[in-house]
């Protein structure tokens, strides 16, 4: 059964609406696994906002509003520090990348082919790094903060190439 959403490139283009998030930072972290073969989600603090959560073979990534570490200074440590454990022995989430996020509005297929492909070729020649993360409805683009505008105006240029208006 096909995935629900638009596959067409060009009709991805046109249409993607690029909106950013002008309320949040977030900031990448990743959580180690305390034993070798874990796949058990690690303790997080049940009132922590998580942008995305992803599991990888070194221990989970975490996207997170900025003020998460504000709100929870005993969860985080920065990845350049010694990772301690919080009070329960757990490993601390280890933080860097501070990022804006621009979700793209049109409702992408996970079936699309190409998308995030033109997305990237559009950021590199104005020297902006994204990290694409694919959700259900639509695709979300991580900037690191300060080039958003950069990132915003290439956006705009990629979709009037595509025959598309920018709002």
């Amino acid at each position: 059964m096909p995935a629900p959403g638009v596959t067409d490139l060009s009709e991805l283009l046109r249409s993607m609406r690029p909106s950013l998030d002008t309320q949040n930072t977030y900031i990448y972290s990743t959580i180690p696994f305390s034993t070798a073969g874990q796949r058990s989600l690690p303790f997080i603090p049940p009132d922590l906002s998580i942008e995305a959560l992803i599991r990888e073979t070194e221990g989970w990534t975490l996207i997170t509003p900025f003020s998460s570490l504000e709100t929870h200074p005993e969860f985080f440590v920065r990845h350049d520090q010694s990772t301690g454990s919080t009070a329960d022995g757990e490993p601390k989430a280890r933080w860097t990348f501070e990022c804006s996020k621009i979700t793209l509005q049109v409702q992408s297929s996970l079936e699309a082919v190409g998308l995030t492909g033109a997305v990237c070729a559009a950021l590199t020649p104005v020297g902006v790094s994204c990290n694409v993360v694919a959700g259900f409805y639509h695709d979300h683009v991580f900037v690191e903060r300060g080039d958003e505008g950069k990132a915003m105006e290439a956006l705009g240029e990629l979709i009037k190439k595509a025959g598309g208006g920018v709002e």
